[in-house]
């Protein structure tokens, strides 16, 4: 979790036993993922879903 919150700058709002929650600016999980200069989702950081 502390790398997730060093990579993407936030930190989680809720914990599971096998999910975290993490705040989006936008109405699609999607828009939480952290970008790379592209505007692409950075490789390796989140996995949605199952």
């Amino acid at each position: 979790m502390m790398k997730t919150a060093a990579a993407a700058g936030v930190y989680p709002v809720a914990m599971g036993t096998d999910a975290l929650v993490y705040p989006s600016p936008g109405p699609s999980p999607l828009d939480f993922l952290p970008h790379t200069a592209e505007g692409k989702p950075a490789s390796g950081s989140f996995r949605l879903g199952v």
